[in-house]
């Protein structure tokens, strides 16, 4: 393993390098601004290899939307010129709304998902460039440099390029990532070494149930069974059919571990559950490229682990007497660990990786508000995407150029208010993150690093793939998912709810609103990193299709005029909060993660 303080392999891009020269303060003078598309007009315009015609255009405005109307059509709402008393909707809501267009969401995603911008990846030019691009459209329409008079808030990461890695047991068998194992922790796996290896059950420690307080696992590689002791059809720590904590959350047992002196957790799985695993695209991904993770973090990191399916260990298992199932009728009887025949045998770490720090940047455009302007509605979408995979660009033109232009349209949408005389009561920051491919880490970054206090923070609207339709919804695209909106505040909640309905009238599926969602899309996008400070949020997402993570997430797919009426909403619902006289209340405690 080398280490590089400066990578010297990015090559700029001739053709936008003035605007991949490193950050400042304040945009150029003389921002590149992208031409606003008229969308009755015949002409053409590129889009990131794809060519849309002004009549295309203007068929995406009217397209996927109730009763045939375009994205600013007048949709019945629940009020008739006056907003309720206990609503801050009113006409001037609809009216605003109403900028947001289909074609000026193609315009902004025309540059963005761009092959220009080589799919964004963080730390590489392209997501530079989209980052300095983000700031000029701020300063044009008239926002604030968010962050103490700049545009830009830094984060150094740490980046390991894990080129291979193998895994040698007993110095005769040879592992293999994805067909043999799985990692999640690219850094745990980046330095060589050799570690004995030891059994500890399932690698559970507390007053109830302990495996490790008998075992000596300083500098060893534990070997832990995936799941938790169970006895006459019931898991022995809940007492019925319901997993405990420990057999939903595999950090507990890495934590402990860890503080038994373990060295590294080998997890073993079920044949069946392993192939679940190394099949799922999601995992596939995160064990691809390279890692980073928070350079100020670095020594906060959990305890390195892989996955390994059954096979790996049989031979030892049944020389020790045991097969897997008798080891768990054993161990469902009681905590005491059984020995199982490792002897001297170890499991060596073979990489082939590089160390290196690198720079990325959150976008921040802020909108001071009125008489409550020192509370904040914050607005989250990723710029970020995943760069060049074996030589193809990832254009990541849904996930999250829409999100991204989206938020840009919402942005002007409200800085046009304030310029006729409907200012914000709550301040609003305008936030595009970086990082969330590898790990929410921008948005991570924020909220350890907050630029107003969290305690200030009234709530999170994120947007994260918006502009496409799922497979559950390809005869029904007028509909969103929404996400965590009552997961802590019920009034915000009911805010969205409002809103929809007073502006938007598009069908709300709460099909993934549970924390229990298989998927586990409530802990993958930026919005969780404000909901477990617990800042009430939403996050707004149409779903999964064929090409997501593929070169294949290009413009020319993109409904806009679905997308638009979808941020329509989003601004409604920021307009909701940022000008009701009290803010959401959170009544409800954030649930855990159930992590892998």
């Amino acid at each position: 393993m080398r280490f590089r303080a400066n990578s010297t392999r990015f090559l700029l891009l001739p053709l936008l390098f003035v605007l991949a020269l490193p950050l400042q303060a304040q945009p150029p003078k003389n921002p590149m601004i992208i031409q606003q598309v008229n969308p009755g007009n015949t002409g053409t315009r590129s889009a990131g290899g794809a060519t849309l015609h002004g009549a295309a255009i203007q068929q995406q405005n009217n397209a996927n939307l109730p009763g045939g109307g375009g994205a600013n059509a007048n949709v019945p709402g629940v009020f008739k010129g006056q907003p309720s008393a206990a609503s801050a909707l009113n006409d001037a809501t609809k009216k605003y709304a109403g900028t947001i267009t289909a074609s000026d969401l193609f315009a902004h995603l025309s540059f963005l998902a761009s092959d220009e911008l080589e799919g964004r990846e963080t730390a590489h030019p392209g997501q530079k460039i989209a980052a300095r691009y983000l700031a000029t459209q701020f300063q044009k329409m008239g926002l604030k440099p968010g962050n103490n008079g700049k545009w830009y808030q830094e984060f150094e990461l740490e980046q390991v390029t894990l080129k291979d890695v193998k895994l040698v047991v007993a110095g005769k068998t040879t592992l293999n990532k994805v067909d043999d194992f799985i990692y999640f922790d690219k850094f745990g796996l980046a330095e060589a070494k050799s570690l004995p290896l030891e059994f500890a059950g399932f690698g559970i420690s507390e007053s109830r149930y302990d495996n490790l307080d008998k075992l000596s696992l300083k500098g060893k590689a534990a070997v832990v069974l995936a799941g938790e002791p169970a006895r006459d059809g019931k898991n022995v720590l809940s007492g019925t059919e319901e997993a405990s904590d420990w057999g939903k959350d595999n950090n507990l047992r890495r934590k402990a571990l860890k503080e038994a002196g373990a060295a590294m957790m080998i997890l073993v799985m079920t044949e069946e559950r392993f192939k679940a695993n190394n099949s799922n695209a999601w995992v596939k991904h995160r064990m691809e490229g390279y890692g980073l993770r928070l350079a100020y973090k670095k020594d906060e990191s959990g305890l390195p682990w892989v996955i390994v399916p059954e096979r790996v260990f049989a031979a030892y298992i049944k020389k020790s007497g045991y097969t897997f199932e008798s080891l768990r009728t054993t161990l469902g009887s009681n905590d005491n660990v059984p020995e199982i025949a490792f002897k001297k045998a170890e499991i060596e770490i073979k990489p082939d990786a590089i160390l290196e720090k690198v720079v990325s940047e959150n976008v921040l455009g802020f909108l001071e508000g009125t008489d409550k302007k020192d509370e904040i509605v914050v607005m989250t979408a990723h710029y970020d995407h995943l760069g060049i995979k074996e030589g193809q660009i990832h254009p990541g033109a849904d996930d999250d150029g829409s999100g991204t232009a989206s938020i840009l349209e919402i942005a002007e949408a409200f800085t046009e208010a304030a310029r006729n005389g409907h200012p914000p009561r709550r301040s609003i920051l305008f936030m595009p993150v970086s990082g969330e491919e590898k790990g929410l880490l921008g948005s991570e970054y924020y909220s350890d690093h907050p630029v107003f206090p969290l305690r200030k923070t009234v709530c999170n609207l994120n947007i994260d793939m918006i502009g496409r339709v799922d497979a559950d919804h390809e005869k029904d695209s007028n509909y969103v998912y929404i996400i965590g909106s009552d997961m802590l505040s019920t009034d915000l909640h009911r805010a969205n709810e409002m809103a929809n309905q007073a502006v938007t009238n598009i069908k709300l599926d709460y099909k993934y609103n549970d924390p229990m969602d298989p998927n586990q899309f409530y802990y993958r996008s930026d919005h969780y990193n404000f909901a477990k400070n617990d800042i009430p949020v939403i996050f707004y997402f149409t779903g999964v299709h064929a090409d997501y993570h593929k070169p294949t997430d290009t413009i020319d797919k993109i409904m806009f005029g679905k997308m638009a009426r979808i941020a329509q909403l989003v601004f409604a619902t920021a307009w909701e909060v940022a000008n009701k006289e009290a803010r959401p209340v959170v009544d409800k405690k954030n649930p855990a993660p159930e992590k892998d």
